[in-house]
């Protein structure tokens, strides 16, 4: 019998950090957690192509790190 593999993700999140969408039908609300637990960047975004495309952006927004290059992640 074959199995599919099982995708192990990593010890650390790439960048240090990991986002959590609440995906909902009207809004989503977005978590952005560093690795010691605290909470980077909380907020809402519409369920919409503005609000997506901007979720979208300040994600890719927390990717960067503090000399404005792309992060690792």
């Amino acid at each position: 019998m074959k199995y599919a593999l099982v995708r192990v993700l990593p010890e650390v999140p790439p960048g240090g950090v990991c986002a959590g969408i609440d995906w909902a039908s009207a809004d989503h609300a977005v978590c952005v957690a560093v690795l010691a637990g605290q909470v980077a960047d909380r907020f809402a975004a519409a369920h919409d192509r503005a609000g997506i495309a901007g979720l979208i952006a300040r994600l890719r927004g927390r990717g960067r790190d503090r000399a404005g290059r792309r992060g690792a992640g």
